[in-house]
């Protein structure tokens, strides 16, 4: 079942229309792999769509779905975009053997400065309380930080360090799905 959620994204990913992205990273433990669809793009900013997967081989699989809305954050002395919105996550726990669905709220920001525009920092946190988890979940928290490199204008390496953490009722505790360094590639479609 868990696979069969990577490769259903990673199809999804590769049938999608134009103005998309795919994004795959590995680490020893765990596989991700995110799609992100432009849906809209006007003077008020860029209307995107995501999905994304990661399975842990020791501590479970995450699957989720989102939607955004990006802009420029305004910084005068460098090229930052900032996103906004939220993602409903599913959370299958290996270790606290248990499920989890929340609603998190979150951001991406991603900088550059003028000069030197193909290299890019991206930082992104998102957050779900109690009050936005079902099934045997009592919150979630995504967060990751990442340099970039864009090799060439619709392929980018990166490199980065993420965390993701489920929290379950009392008898299963708080599970660490990911904790750790990861490598990879996104490619604009």
């Amino acid at each position: 079942m868990k696979q069969n959620i990577i490769w259903g994204l990673t199809a999804l990913c590769i049938a999608g229309p134009a103005l998309a992205e795919i994004a795959v990273d590995v680490s020893d433990d765990t596989a991700h792999v995110g799609y992100t669809q432009v849906l809209r793009t006007d003077a008020r900013g860029t209307l995107q769509a995501d999905a994304t997967a990661l399975h842990n081989g020791d501590e479970g699989t995450l699957a989720a779905a989102g939607l955004f809305v990006q802009g420029d954050a305004g910084a005068s002395q460098a090229n930052v975009l900032a996103s906004l919105g939220g993602r409903v996550y599913y959370v299958d726990s290996d270790e606290a053997d248990a499920q989890s669905a929340a609603l998190g709220l979150g951001a991406r920001v991603r900088a550059t400065l003028p000069a030197y525009d193909r290299l890019g920092l991206v930082g992104e946190l998102h957050w779900a309380p109690e009050v936005l988890s079902a099934l045997d979940g009592e919150g979630l928290v995504w967060a990751s930080v990442q340099a970039e490199y864009q090799v060439l204008r619709s392929a980018t390496v990166y490199a980065g360090l993420r965390e993701l953490e489920a929290d379950f009722d009392a008898d299963e505790g708080s599970v660490t799905i990911d904790d750790g360094w990861f490598l990879g590639l996104q490619l604009d479609l």
